[in-house]
């Protein structure tokens, strides 16, 4: 019995666990152009560095499942922000990315430094 109630709290747990998403800390564009994201959900956070000059995006993040990648423009093929405000980004081998929840403020800025490789319905 004890087991039974056991796996439906952990099964319970687990699934409100994972309607949590990373939210926007930081959205701007540096003195060099970049443009530099921040998000965070509780104590842990993801980074990403986008660089114009360079055509290249860089991620960082602190768990185990975010780990530090790079990619190059060319193989970009947009960011998007879906219906439920999660940024997310789709490269050309068909892989998606989602970063977080971004709000206003960093959607406009997003659009003004991604041009056409930002989609949103908003």
């Amino acid at each position: 019995m004890y087991r039974i109630i056991f796996t439906v709290l952990l099964s319970l747990n687990l699934i409100a666990c994972s309607e949590r998403h990373y939210s926007i800390d930081k959205c701007y564009t540096n003195e060099q152009g970049s443009l530099l994201l921040s998000f965070k959900l509780d104590k842990e956070f993801r980074k990403v560095h986008i660089d114009k000059y360079l055509d290249t995006m860089f991620f960082k993040g602190t768990t185990l499942d975010d780990f530090k990648w790079a990619r190059d423009f060319s193989e970009l093929t947009y960011f998007e922000e879906a219906s439920n405000g999660l940024l997310l980004v789709k490269f050309t081998d068909g892989t998606e990315v989602s970063f977080g929840k971004i709000d206003q403020k960093c959607r406009k800025i997003l659009a003004g430094h991604l041009g056409k490789y930002f989609k949103t319905d908003s």
